[in-house]
């Protein structure tokens, strides 16, 4: 299992891979990564237009990160509350 931080230290991850590089802290804005000296700007997110397989409706995914626009959008509110 590996550590990746954010440069300020607020955003932390485990895991075997490594967070996305459109993945980003709210706070200093930068990059998880493993080193200190390693630390960028994230990528922008990639929107691909998918449609749902039940209902045909189309919706818009990353295509880095494989979360929905809503989710994203959803996961800034939150990161602007705390």
């Amino acid at each position: 299992m590996q550590y990746y931080r954010c440069k300020c230290g607020k955003s932390k991850a485990w895991g075997f891979i490594g967070p996305s590089p459109c993945t980003g802290c709210p706070s200093c804005g930068t990059t998880l990564d493993q080193s200190p000296m390693d630390h960028t700007l994230p990528l922008p997110h990639t929107f691909i237009t998918k449609y749902d397989e039940d209902t045909g409706k189309p919706y818009e995914l990353c295509g880095i990160c494989l979360r929905t626009k809503a989710e994203l959008e959803q996961r800034e509110l939150v990161a602007e509350e705390v």
